[in-house]
């Protein structure tokens, strides 16, 4: 019975430090876990960032574009034409359906994207 406690707070706190430590992309690019939402933010240092993607569920990158899903919506942008003065606004496209999102992808000659990130 020790032994099965011993392995269910193993498990637990691995858990809880998969899903709550913050994910580095790149120079800039930051997820992080804030009120129970992760957040895809530009990385200003000094513990300042801008945001670009909220309320994450999945999160990935392919050559120089950034991809997100929210709430079954998709968001991107090309992190080669972002910068500290952008807000999300004015770099950030969508939201996009999946089929929309399937469709940019093939019109962006990515063929075999996967996210990286999976959060639900």
């Amino acid at each position: 019975m020790k032994n099965k406690i011993l392995i269910f707070l193993s498990i637990s706190i691995i858990a809880f430090w998969y899903f709550t430590k913050n994910v580095t992309i790149g120079d800039h690019y930051e997820i992080i876990n804030k009120m129970s939402c992760r957040h895809l933010v530009y990385d200003l240092g000094s513990n300042s960032s801008i945001g670009r993607i909220s309320c994450l569920d999945k999160v990935g990158f392919k050559n120089q574009y950034i991809f997100g899903e929210s709430q079954n919506q998709y968001y991107w942008f090309d992190k080669s034409k972002d910068n500290r003065n952008f807000n999300s606004d004015e770099i950030v496209n969508g939201p996009f359906s999946k089929n929309e999102f399937y469709r940019l992808l093939d019109s962006l000659s990515i063929n075999d994207f996967e996210f990286q990130y999976i959060y639900k």
